[in-house]
């Protein structure tokens, strides 16, 4: 038989459970080792083909989010439990990939192919292993790499904060404001925002120039677009068609969050479309 000792029950439970789910029958009870107590899962040695899958799984599935949890409360004090849960959500995306622009910032680095290496020097030696001594001299860089996402997640938190700070305050802005304008058809191009009039008359840039609020520059320097947002802003418009290829685009998002139910994402082509109907009827006046 072979021996998995673990400090925590709930470690032990987890691992029998993916052992039973790769048609792998285990036991589990107390023991003392070391004149410690622990809870020792054991199985035949026949099976230790899979054991590296499945303990890689017990670490991947459950331990990463426990520890990560426990770097959060302990070392950075976060034990609002609102706050801990966004900030934790954050270092499991950053772990799944879905936060790509945020694990670039560290050096390249493959958790798989790390883990699997770790617990190959894990299976294969004599009497029974202990788990959490494991942990502590195998995946201590997989540790460290667990805080670096924990810090960086917080980073990341804070500045999620700050921006629904500043588009709170921007919403209490415009709802304060008068509009000069009824709508606004905004073209978003790579590097510049051509705006039109509700009768599809180009605004040019002075003319914007003329109507901004010089006190959002005063109140918000960094944050501001002045190419785009600050003239939204001060012509407050009712309606604002965007015309755009590119929703997800970090400007489109921001207006849409200021501006809410009075934007409206239109095709770029579909504007084009409208300035030459607009000619043609100017002509044919």
């Amino acid at each position: 038989m072979f021996e998995i000792l673990f400090k925590q029950e709930s470690d032990g439970e987890y691992l029998q459970q993916c052992l039973k789910m790769h048609g792998i029958s285990s036991g589990l009870h107390k023991t003392t080792f070391q004149n410690q107590l622990f809870y020792q899962v054991s199985f035949k040695e026949a099976v230790m083909g899979k054991i590296q899958d499945v303990v890689k799984e017990l670490i991947i599935n459950k331990k990463r989010k426990e520890w990560a949890s426990y770097y959060l409360f302990d070392y950075f004090y976060y034990d609002d439990e609102g706050e801990h849960e966004h900030v934790l959500q954050i270092v499991l995306e950053m772990f799944l990939g879905e936060r790509e622009e945020l694990v670039s910032l560290l050096n390249q680095w493959d958790e798989d192919s790390f883990i699997q290496g770790a617990i190959e020097g894990l299976i294969g030696g004599n009497g029974p292993i202990s788990f959490d001594s494991f942990v502590k001299f195998r995946l201590k860089e997989y540790q460290n790499r667990i805080i670096q996402y924990v810090e960086i997640a917080i980073d990341e938190y804070k500045m999620e904060q700050d921006y629904q700070m500043f588009i709170q305050t921007l919403r209490e802005y415009i709802f304060e404001k008068e509009g000069k304008i009824k709508s606004v058809h905004v073209y978003l191009l790579d590097h510049k925002s051509i705006f039109y009039s509700d009768e599809l008359k180009e605004m040019k840039r002075d003319e914007l120039i003329s109507k901004l609020d010089k006190r959002l520059f005063i109140n918000h320097p960094l944050y501001i677009d002045s190419v785009t947002i600050a003239p939204l802003l001060s012509l407050a418009p009712k309606k604002i068609y965007l015309y755009t290829s590119k929703e997800e685009n970090g400007l489109v998002r921001t207006i849409k969050n200021i501006f809410e139910e009075r934007v409206e994402i239109l095709p770029g082509p579909y504007l084009l479309e409208k300035l030459k109907e607009s000619t043609k009827d100017v002509v044919n006046e």
